[in-house]
């Protein structure tokens, strides 16, 4: 990713990390992060993972990322009537939080815009099937599909995107499930020579191999 990221930084304007982007956070390892995205100039947000946060809602990691963080979760942005959302899940493990749901019903009517969801855990129908680690899972995880469903009237098109996968040989590098006009976008790096990311452009969404240069 740094190598992707020193060729083609001035192409992106801000970046979502979907979670884990430490396996060993620290204060010092938080701040040389930071110090790398600001002299790529580049905006960026983190939907936390366990691995950033811990797994538990107070802890060590979680009090360093709070520190070094000031975002309040969830957050909302809005770029060109395009409406997103970004989510932490490890302290709610594996479900959205119920103001992200209040987030959404605030929403005005948006039929020709679209509806943007970041989070760290993958959050599409049967999780177990793709994701990297089945820690804190509980039993009771809704169906998403169901869930979302009472909002896609309200936009052209709802997608979720989730980090926890890629991550080994045998996960996917990234996975779509689609229903109507809901989508779950699975992706995740695993320091593998077919690892991808995926990018939105102009409302489109694309995939690339990490070698690809723009």
């Amino acid at each position: 990713l740094i190598k992707f990221l020193d060729k083609n930084h001035k192409k992106f304007k801000m970046i979502i990390f979907t979670g884990d982007v430490l396996s060993y956070p620290s204060e010092k390892r938080w701040n040389n992060f930071i110090e790398y995205i600001n002299k790529k100039t580049l905006s960026f947000i983190i939907a936390p993972g366990n691995h950033d946060t811990g797994s538990k809602k107070e802890n060590t990691k979680r009090d360093i990322f709070k520190k070094i963080f000031i975002w309040d979760f969830p957050l909302k942005i809005k770029i060109n009537e395009q409406h997103l959302l970004i989510d932490d899940t490890t302290m709610n493990p594996w479900k959205f939080s119920k103001q992200t749901f209040k987030l959404i019903e605030d929403i005005d009517f948006q039929p020709k815009s679209n509806l943007y969801i970041f989070a760290h855990h993958i959050l599409r129908p049967n999780p177990e099937e793709i994701a990297n680690s089945l820690e804190d899972k509980p039993n009771d995880i809704p169906n998403y599909f169901f869930v979302l469903s009472k909002y896609k009237n309200k936009f052209n098109n709802i997608f979720i995107f989730s980090g926890d996968t890629g991550a080994f040989p045998n996960k996917p590098r990234s996975e779509c499930l689609k229903k109507n006009n809901i989508s779950f976008i699975s992706q995740g790096l695993g320091n593998l020579d077919n690892d991808e990311i995926i990018f939105l452009d102009k409302n489109k969404i694309f995939k690339s191999n990490l070698n690809f240069e723009f």
